[in-house]
This record gives C-alpha cells, sequence and structure tokens, in this order.
C-alpha cells in the first residue's frame, strides 16, 4: 500500500506539472493518494510511526505547494526588461478608458507565448473591465484571420466599434501603441501624396517605401497613397490624419498647389525633399517659412578627402520632442541644406543641425558653417504640431530605412504630428529583452535535471522507507 501511495503521489505531480488532463482528474488522483498515504500511515506500528512520521505532513505539504501554485498563480519576474510587469504607464492609461476594446491575438496551439498572452488577459481585466483579450487558434478561427488580414501568429487585432487595426505582435511596447491608434483611427490614416514621381509605397525595390508601410502598419496606422485630385481640402482633412510627401520631382499643378495653401494648415504634414523637388513645391513651401536651396551638405571626414559623398550621420540629439526616443545615429542621404524663416503662421525649431566647429561645407562651394537639415513647425495659433521637414528624400526609403534609427525617426515624427501620447517607456532600446538560444542536448540536461531528477529522488526515497520498514 506504501508503494502504491508513493507511484500514485508522483502520478498525481505529473499530472500538475504537465497540465494533464481536467482538474478534477487531477485533484481526484491527489485525493486519492493521499487517502493511501493516511492508511499506511494508520496501520504502521508505533515504532514505525516514528521513523516515518514526517512523511504524510511533508507530501500534505508538497500537494498543498503544487495545487496553489496550480490554482493560485503570481509571476516573480526576474527578466531584465521586466516583460511579466505592465509599466505604470500602461497602467494609467488602461484605467483612463472610457470606450470597450477587444484584443484578438493570434497563436497556434503550439506556441509558447500563450503564457505571456494569458498573462496580459488577465492584467488587462484587473486593471479595466473595458479589455478584452481574446486568444484565438490561428489554423481553426479561418474566418477571423480572413476577416482581418491575419497571417502571421503572434498578430494581434485592436477593435473598438466598428474599428480595427491589425498589428505585428503582442507585445506591451506594440500593443498600447496600437491601441492609442485605435482609439483615433481618423487621425491615425496617413496619405503618401503621389503623382510627381514621388516614392511609391508598393515599390520593393531601394526607392521603394515597402519597409516604411510595413513599420507603420505594425504600430497601427493606416498607409495608403492618394491623388490630391481627387481631394477638396474639407476631404482631405477628412481622409488624413497627416500628409506625406517623399522625394516629389515633377511639377504640381496650380490647382494643387491651391488646394495645398489650405489643407497644408489643416492637416499636418512630413516633406522629405531633395535638390531635385519641383519650383512649383518650393514656391509653396515658401509661403510656410521653408526654403530648400537645393545645395547638399558634405560631411567634415569627406571634405577634408575633397570627396561630394553627401550622407551625412547625426548623433547630436537636442531637445525636440522627436528626438527623445532615438537612442543612435540617423542617416540622412545626400541632404540639402534648409533654411526657415518667422511666419505669421508657423514657428519652426531645428531638429538636425550641423556645428559651427565642424567643417561641412556645402558641394561646389567653399561655404562653411552651420546648416540645417531638418526641422519642425508648430502652428501658431493652435500650437499643434503641423510640419516636419528633411532635407533628404532617401532616408525613409528601403536602401536606407534600416540604418540604425532611421525607423525610430519615422515613427516619433508621425507621432508628434498626430499629437499621440509619448511612448519613450516602451520604446527603450535598453528594455530589449535577449532571447536564449539552447542545444538540443542543454535542452535534454535541462529537462532531466528538473524534471525527471525530482521525480526519481522522489520515488527513491519511497523506496528507502520500505526497506527500513522491512
Amino acid at each position: 500500500m506504501a508503494l502504491l501511495s508513493i507511484l500514485l503521489a508522483a502520478l498525481s505531480c505529473v499530472l500538475v506539472l504537465f497540465d494533464f488532463g481536467p482538474g478534477w482528474v487531477q485533484k481526484l488522483v491527489l485525493a486519492i493518494a493521499s487517502a493511501f498515504f493516511l492508511l499506511t500511515f494508520l496501520q504502521t506500528r508505533r515504532t514505525e510511526k516514528k521513523a516515518g512520521a514526517w512523511l504524510l505532513p511533508v507530501v500534505l505539504l508538497l500537494a498543498l505547494i503544487n495545487f496553489t501554485a496550480r490554482y493560485v498563480e503570481h509571476v516573480f519576474d526576474f527578466s531584465q526588461s521586466k516583460i511579466y510587469q505592465l509599466r505604470p504607464q500602461t497602467i494609467e492609461w488602461l484605467e483612463g478608458l472610457k470606450q470597450p476594446i477587444t484584443i484578438l491575438v493570434f497563436l497556434r496551439s503550439d506556441d509558447k507565448t500563450a503564457v505571456y498572452a494569458e498573462f496580459l488577459r488577465k492584467k488587462f481585466a484587473e486593471k479595466s473591465a473595458l479589455v478584452d483579450l481574446q486568444i484565438k487558434n490561428i489554423n481553426r478561427d479561418v474566418e477571423l484571420t480572413r476577416k482581418y488580414q491575419v497571417n502571421t501568429p503572434g498578430q494581434a487585432v485592436l477593435i473598438s466599434g466598428g474599428n480595427w487595426v491589425t498589428i505585428a505582435n503582442f507585445q506591451e511596447k506594440t500593443l498600447v501603441p496600437g491601441l492609442v491608434r485605435l482609439l483615433t483611427k481618423a487621425e491615425a490614416t496617413l496619405c503618401f501624396v503621389s503623382g510627381h514621381g514621388e516614392a511609391d509605397l508598393a515599390d520593393d525595390s531601394a526607392g521603394g517605401l515597402t519597409l516604411a508601410q510595413d513599420a507603420l502598419q505594425n504600430m497601427g496606422f493606416s498607409a495608403r497613397t492618394i491623388s490630391l485630385a481627387d481631394f477638396s481640402a474639407e476631404s482631405l482633412q477628412e481622409a488624413c490624419g497627416v500628409l506625406l510627401f517623399v522625394g516629389a520631382k515633377t511639377a504640381f499643378l496650380e490647382t494643387e498647389v491651391e488646394l495645398l495653401k489650405e489643407a497644408l494648415l489643416k492637416v499636418p504634414a512630413l516633406f522629405a525633399i531633395d535638390s531635385l523637388t519641383p519650383s512649383t513645391f518650393k514656391d509653396l513651401l515658401q509661403k510656410f517659412g521653408l526654403t530648400l536651396t537645393g545645395k547638399l551638405v558634405v560631411a567634415p571626414e569627406n571634405a577634408a578627402l575633397h570627396l561630394p559623398i553627401t550622407h551625412i550621420t547625426m548623433n547630436r540629439m537636442g531637445g525636440h520632442p522627436v528626438l527623445e526616443n532615438l537612442r543612435d545615429r540617423v542617416l540622412l542621404p545626400e541632404v540639402q541644406h534648409l533654411q526657415t524663416k518667422e511666419s505669421s503662421l508657423l514657428q519652426w525649431a531645428p531638429l538636425f543641425q550641423t556645428l559651427e566647429a565642424d567643417p561641412f561645407r556645402l558641394v561646389d562651394s567653399s561655404e562653411t558653417g552651420s546648416f540645417l537639415l531638418a526641422a519642425g513647425a508648430v502652428n501658431i495659433h493652435t500650437q499643434r504640431p503641423q510640419m516636419i521637414a528633411f532635407g533628404s528624400s532617401k532616408t525613409f526609403m528601403n536602401q536606407f530605412f534600416d540604418f540604425s534609427n532611421n525607423q525610430q525617426l519615422l515613427l516619433s515624427s508621425i507621432q508628434w504630428l498626430t499629437g499621440a501620447e509619448s511612448f519613450s517607456w516602451l520604446e527603450s532600446s535598453e528594455d530589449a529583452e535577449k532571447e536564449l538560444h539552447l542545444s538540443q542536448r542543454e535542452r535534454t540536461v535541462l529537462k532531466y535535471f528538473f524534471v525527471v531528477l525530482p521525480l526519481v529522488a522522489f520515488l527513491g526515497c519511497g523506496f528507502i522507507l520500505l526497506r527500513r520498514r522491512k
């Protein structure tokens, strides 16, 4: 009977450890094992009882610990980035929600990240009754995957009312900004202007914008290409949260210029403009206090070698809100010198500017000094962000998008223009959790050390006690 009790206790530990079967089966096996232990304990002689008096309390204590850990879960998070703890700013944001949100997380049945998804589900429900996180099977819930265009395990769909957005993963640093985009989805629609030789969202070549489109959509933004001929100033304001002009090369029509004179004071805009920008567009920007000189800037190291290489690397981060989340250098390829002046409409401030102390100069010129490479403007009347201009059209193209912090520069610029909250507490590069890669041999050793060895030791102690009794 003692041997049977030990075997049943070991079986109950296995059931709990690997979560086999429903909970009532685990409880039943442990109850039977405890009953056998109790009968064995009562049937022993007094001397034998003293020798094994510790056995029953220890087994019952282990059973209590097992089921307490199984049904009253608590996560002890010792990871460097505290991935199993919501940041205080996230909690504050969740507690301030005023409308219900449904989050669908799509995983495979064997996906180990389901543990983290379950953690988020419980935490979100604890902090706000308006958030309903559901874990879906990407292979079984086919109708949902088709409806929301989900094709990769780990993607999440955020739903509120009739609006929804799809994001790349359900990590906190992606999920929370995505929720903000959902609640302000009209403002999150990014319109890339076309028709003047601009870079194309669908172009996956070096001069295309497919990488930028993916990054923006992963953050919950909706990106689309538009033609100005299809809009009035009012309809443009309704359809677009931000206008983006990336690499315009041919002339704008007079009707388009008149449209933009009104629209650019209502809709925030990002300009990534090179030395080939048409004069009609240059004249338009001058009305808002921005002048494109068309003169490319040469870096000091290239100037010393008399090389006209105009790829400028900047790592001096100033106090502008767009630069708060940058942790590394940015690359401004073939960047031209910009000039700004006071305007009755906009107030400009520099983002990137060379220093007088460094021998930057202009191509085909001996002129040196401090050159403005990027600037941002706020509307004087509303005090809201209105424009950002970069003197390089290639910064956000596929060829240079993955260079250092170029991607984060675009995301931060869009967040600033849309008036979104700063998520610097989510985006710090110091929070990146390092993935642990184990060989098959290391996995086997850990398996036997933490799973098999404790069970063997448990059974061994039982047999030792039986031998002592005999």
